[in-house]
């Protein structure tokens, strides 16, 4: 008690108990509970309101994103919504991927990036309105095969010959070489390419219609090309 009057660390209060004074910087805190009562809502005035409907607070996603990442490291959303955490992403220097199925979102979510002064990002449209906008320009020309090209091309693909790949929604990847630097493969004319690209540790990659869900039909069929197409494969990859 002594040590603590010295140290100027005793208090009384009026009713004249001595109370010990104790510092924050002195604590290591209280652990954070997993019901935040400490983070406001958007009310209508708040400057970080735009709209959306599912629109969550900018601090709820803050300290989510700070205490699970670092700075630089990649942060996805797959339900991107308004747009938050690719936000706040931003503002705290992580990388990141975001993307919604509702194409008023994407809009959304991209004018908010560009009214924070974000920096330079890819924007990527794959899906129902990409075949939409196709066959209002092509007509019957067009082929949802020629939307898969697109998709293997993002994902680092390369075809297939078109010989060996009739609905152009096959491509294919090397275990241990970069993504897209190698030449396209033809249909194998003897035992000896067969046995090349066995050996290899090729992966054969199979991109789904977008109009439809990915289902075990499709699985099934994947898998019936892995073990037969072109003397085999060692995995394959379905893009849906």
């Amino acid at each position: 008690m002594d040590d603590y009057f010295a140290k100027g660390k005793i208090f009384f209060p009026k009713n004249g108990i001595p109370r010990l004074k104790r510092y924050s910087e002195e604590s290591g805190g209280v652990p954070l509970q997993d019901i935040w009562t400490n983070v406001r809502i958007i009310h209508n005035q708040s400057i970080e309101r735009i709209g959306y409907a599912t629109q969550k607070p900018e601090a709820v996603l803050d300290r989510i994103i700070k205490a699970s990442s670092n700075e630089g490291s990649i942060v996805a959303d797959f339900f991107g919504g308004s747009g938050t955490t690719a936000a706040v992403e931003e503002k705290l220097g992580r990388r990141w991927i975001t993307s919604d199925l509702g194409k008023p979102a994407c809009m959304i979510m991209r004018k908010r990036l560009f009214d924070q002064n974000a920096q330079p990002f890819l924007y990527q449209a794959i899906g129902d309105y990409q075949v939409e906008a196709a066959r209002s320009t092509l007509g019957r020309k067009f082929r949802v095969g020629d939307l898969s090209q697109v998709v293997l091309k993002l994902f680092g693909a390369l075809p297939l010959a078109p010989e060996d790949n009739p609905n152009r929604n096959l491509g294919y990847l090397s275990t241990g070489s970069s993504r897209g630097n190698e030449a396209p493969i033809s249909s194998p004319k003897d035992q000896s390419l067969l046995t090349s690209a066995a050996t290899n540790k090729r992966t054969l990659i199979f991109v789904d219609s977008p109009q439809k869900l990915t289902g075990l039909a499709t699985l099934k069929r994947a898998q019936e090309l892995r073990a037969s197409h072109l003397g085999g494969w060692d995995n394959v990859v379905v893009l849906g």
